[in-house]
């Protein structure tokens, strides 16, 4: 399924200044060495399949605004946070440059402002991959910087995990 109307999708919990960073963001940054090239894992990372099999949830991908992958599309998904909760989740492609980085900006879901940045760097054993989020959640600065900030660094310690054992673990990052 393909509309341009993922675009404009809001929730209740995201609200309408998505594309606003406020003032206060917290952030998490996870690093993992790769035995697969950076337009390997540049490409798995963009894939429906890689994207839901690295999750921890149950993640399904309901459609794209656009047909072809490229920046400024939105991708709409439905989450199955902690295996109960479902929630629509919008990701908006910020920004794209193939192979090396893209950013995605959540425009619908859990967060008032969440901006996930994907690395591929070449290194000597691979690639060198790094996922840094900035968000808030608009609960407060003691639920981002303590509850939110522990749930997000293990479900990218084990989404990069999943990346390990699909692409092939090179060696932790220096």
């Amino acid at each position: 399924m393909t509309t341009s109307s993922y675009h404009q999708e809001r929730g209740l919990l995201s609200g309408r200044k998505v594309h606003e960073r406020p003032e206060h963001t917290t952030t998490v940054r996870r690093e993992v060495v790769l035995a697969a090239s950076p337009e390997e894992v540049f490409d798995f990372c963009l894939s429906v399949d890689g994207y839901s099999f690295i999750m921890p949830y149950r993640v399904d991908v309901i459609g794209y605004s656009s047909a072809q992958l490229e920046a400024k599309m939105a991708i709409a998904f439905r989450v199955r946070f902690k295996h109960v909760f479902p929630v629509r989740w919008v990701a908006y492609l910020e920004e794209m440059d193939r192979p090396h980085r893209f950013v995605d900006l959540q425009t619908r879901g859990l967060f008032r402002y969440f901006r996930h940045t994907h690395v591929c760097e070449p290194h000597a054993d691979g690639t060198r991959y790094r996922d840094q989020v900035e968000f808030a959640t608009g609960w407060g600065r003691w639920v981002d910087s303590v509850l939110m900030r522990r749930e997000l660094q293990q479900l990218f310690t084990h989404r990069q995990n999943r990346m390990s054992a699909l692409l092939g673990s090179a060696r932790s990052p220096e």
